[in-house]
């Protein structure tokens, strides 16, 4: 089962999704209640994510400066916010944005 959520392009969360393949039927279902055309951002929660796995953050809500740090995670909490190297702010995946690296890519 994948989690997915749709997003406001401010990160503002309308709705979560928790579904396998029929994703795209309960997206277009919701799409009509969307508030005016504005765009919004289909993001896949990532929850295969483990201690020791390499990742660069894209964005952080609230936090600037952390926007392409990378590091290795050192743990993930009973919140699920996600710890490493990058610094002393956990990723939180509901509302951050980050990519898990290939082992092959650099930092």
């Amino acid at each position: 089962m994948s989690k997915w959520q749709i997003r406001l392009e401010d990160g503002t969360i309308l709705k979560t999704l928790n579904t396998h393949f029929n994703a795209l039927k309960e997206i277009e279902e919701f799409l009509p209640l969307l508030p005016g055309a504005r765009k919004f951002l289909l993001v896949e929660i990532n929850t295969s994510v483990k201690a020791g796995d390499k990742v660069r953050i894209i964005s952080m809500k609230g936090e600037a400066a952390y926007s392409g740090k990378t590091g290795t995670v050192t743990h993930i909490d009973d919140a699920g916010q996600i710890h490493g190297t990058w610094g002393g702010c956990a990723i939180i995946p509901e509302t951050d944005y980050y990519e898990v690296l290939e082992e092959d890519e650099n930092e």
